[in-house]
């Protein structure tokens, strides 16, 4: 049995974009979506990278956010592997 938590939404972001997402999270939950942020899912003293690329398989979508800053180096990163996953499981990518 799985025991890892699904999200609805993995909200990927440039860190320069973080007050405007935090405030999406926060909407999404009070709609009842699950969203991951890293903020709240990444334990301090974790290396982000590997917390990011373990939570993406468990993702049922993701929103991409690019702010006037455009995207993050991180952000890069976190697009490779959910175009990834997105190939390995079959799903649709839309823009």
């Amino acid at each position: 049995m799985n025991t890892r938590p699904q999200f609805d939404v993995f909200l990927a972001h440039n860190s320069l974009d973080k007050n405007q997402v935090k405030a999406i999270h926060e909407k999404l939950k009070r709609r009842g979506l699950n969203s991951w942020l890293d903020d709240e899912e990444i334990p301090p003293g974790q290396p982000f990278q590997y917390v990011i690329q373990e939570a993406i398989p468990f993702v049922k979508s993701a929103a991409i956010f690019i702010g006037l800053d455009g995207l993050g180096r991180w952000q890069i990163l976190e697009l490779r592997s959910l175009i990834s996953q997105c190939v390995e499981r079959k799903i649709p990518q839309r823009l």
